[in-house]
């Protein structure tokens, strides 16, 4: 007699930070689609809009962990600050190639036959949600993906209000206001936020509010602004994001720069949103070239997925995973990186150079730990 196949479903997350939504996404996809493990990939401590986390990746693995998922996996820094297009791709592939058999996440319109109807009408206003929700199905038909997508309704407030919650349930736009709001030598009240915020994460914020720990793109001012001094007269086309227009434009406005969200705004313009002056900008920061998102392309966006936390309880989930994934599972980084492909190890030095300026820039001690020596997050 054979054993039943385990049930896996993989959602795709940039937790900054996390939040009751977030874990109600959690509770309902191991509910719908009767899931024996819920494993996600996210972002690491740089993200899709173009910004730095608020806290670091393992925080935010550590907040999941403690909601119920049950395994942790980092995406590319260079797929995680990529636009929609690019993210949803390594996202979703990632996710099929561990051998996940259900993509789960939330829409406007909760109906997965609409979601595959959807199409982009030029000059319309669309939500991160739908915008992401039609690339994830794209990439599913694209690479004839064995992933099953399944979508639930959003609930609560807009994906962007800053300005509000809806009982329990707050943007993470919200919540990083409030977060940045609190900073202060002595912490601050965060108390406003716990409605809105699991108390398992609540111990989490309090420690980084405490400390003063938590992360905004101004704090990479000064790097950013000795990077494109010293790289004006090559000009910054070569980086991803940054066409040639886009790099007359920021070398014209240089010596009005004051600060990292400030420059974003003053090269803001009708043809160019602020979102991917912000990925420019972080590409710029990070060494992410064209050439990076090529050899991306060319490996059908996924060699390798590095393993960030489980909990200890379902720590089955990696054996099965392993046993089911197409690409390499980094448990231990100092040892694949050894030993891995070219193009894994210039990919890995990407996160590890990211991870590495994020730890000085976000410590209030600037001490810098290297990332071979992070263990996993085990809950």
């Amino acid at each position: 007699m054979t054993s039943k196949k385990a049930i896996i479903t993989g959602i795709v997350a940039e937790f900054n930070p996390f939040h009751n939504g977030h874990k109600y996404i959690i509770e309902k996809a191991r509910k719908d689609t009767g899931a024996d493990y819920v494993i996600v990939v996210m972002s690491g401590d740089f993200v899709q809009r173009g910004s730095a986390a608020i806290m670091d990746k393992h925080a935010r693995t550590m907040s999941a962990l403690k909601s119920g998922v049950d395994a942790v996996f980092m995406l590319p820094v260079a797929i995680s600050t990529a636009s929609a297009q690019y993210f949803a791709r390594g996202s979703v592939k990632m996710l099929a190639d561990l051998g996940c058999d259900y993509l789960y996440f939330g829409s406007e319109d909760g109906d997965i036959q609409n979601i595959e109807k959807l199409q982009y009408i030029p000059g319309s206003v669309e939500t991160p949600n739908n915008i992401l929700a039609r690339e994830y199905m794209d990439a599913i038909r694209e690479y004839k993906l064995n992933i099953k997508a399944y979508t639930t309704k959003r609930i609560g407030t807009d994906y962007n209000d800053s300005d509000s919650t809806s009982g329990e349930i707050a943007s993470a736009s919200y919540i990083r206001k409030q977060l940045l709001s609190e900073e202060s030598e002595d912490g601050g009240d965060i108390n406003q936020l716990s409605p809105v915020i699991p108390p398992d994460s609540m111990s989490i914020f309090a420690t980084y509010v405490k400390t003063n720990n938590l992360v905004n793109d101004n704090l990479f001012s000064e790097i950013l602004l000795y990077k494109l001094l010293s790289e004006e007269k090559q000009g910054f086309d070569k980086y991803f994001d940054v066409y040639p227009d886009l790099s007359s434009k920021i070398i014209s406005n240089l010596y009005s720069y004051k600060s990292y969200n400030d420059f974003a705004n003053t090269l803001k313009s009708k043809d160019i949103t602020f979102s991917h002056l912000k990925r420019a900008l972080c590409h710029i920061l990070l060494n992410i070239v064209d050439n990076d998102i090529e050899m991306i392309k060319k490996n059908n966006f996924s060699t390798y997925a590095r393993l960030l936390g489980f909990r200890k309880d379902n720590e089955g989930i990696i054996k099965i995973l392993q046993m089911r994934s197409s690409i390499d599972i980094i448990t231990k980084l100092s040892d694949y990186y050894k030993d891995c492909s070219a193009e894994s190890r210039r990919l890995l030095a990407k996160d590890i150079f990211a991870s590495h300026l994020y730890s000085h820039f976000s410590n209030k001690l600037r001490e810098v730990s290297h990332e071979f020596t992070k263990p996993l997050v085990i809950v």
